[in-house]
């Protein structure tokens, strides 16, 4: 009777862990085809990158091929998640702020926009309506913003009226429609 030789598969797993009821298999003969079974990270803001069969550099795998010999050793890799930040409501003006941070990316201070004609930017709230001044270092996570404008009222001045009675329009705005002079 011929039995297989068993390997040792040695799994590394960091700053990780596996779900509950998951794990990599202790050992393997060459006629197992095996997946790896990837951990979760436990730091805020970072994902698992990758079994590598070596600490730094080293190749990536994502399991063992039918025929595989020799005992293996794992190493997990996990990179920091980039998050985008979305701003909504900007209307084609100058936006600089940075559409993207990581949980490592120093505290963004959010610039105000300008070069929207006849409104006066208010400020940035998020989608559930609160002021938004910046974005703290340690934060996590997809973020949308919206832009608040305020309306500006423009006020019309007659000169030479000869103290009449003037029926003519006081003040307008950009959302105003056509002033008929009389």
């Amino acid at each position: 009777i011929w039995d297989y030789i068993q390997y040792d598969l040695v799994f590394h797993l960091g700053e990780g862990h596996y779900n509950k009821g998951e794990s990599n298999p202790a050992e393997y003969n060459k006629s197992q085809s095996i997946t790896f079974v990837n951990p979760v990270s436990n730091k805020q803001g970072y994902a698992f990158d990758g079994w590598y069969d070596a600490v730094t550099n080293g190749n990536k795998h994502t399991g063992i091929s039918i025929g595989t010999i020799d005992d293996k050793t794992y190493y997990a890799r996990y990179k920091i998640i980039e998050y985008g930040i979305a701003y909504q409501d900007t209307y084609n003006t100058t936006n600089t702020n940075p559409t993207s941070y990581t949980i490592e990316t120093e505290t963004i201070t959010l610039n105000s926009l300008s070069g929207r004609n006849g409104y006066t930017f208010i400020e940035w709230q998020d989608i559930e309506g609160e002021k938004v001044t910046s974005i703290p270092k340690g934060s996590s996570g997809e973020i949308t913003l919206k832009a608040v404008w305020e309306i500006i009222d423009y006020t019309i001045t007659y000169s030479n009226t000869f103290d009449l009675d003037n029926t003519n329009a006081s003040g307008y705005n950009v959302e105003t429609s056509t002033i008929t002079l009389s």
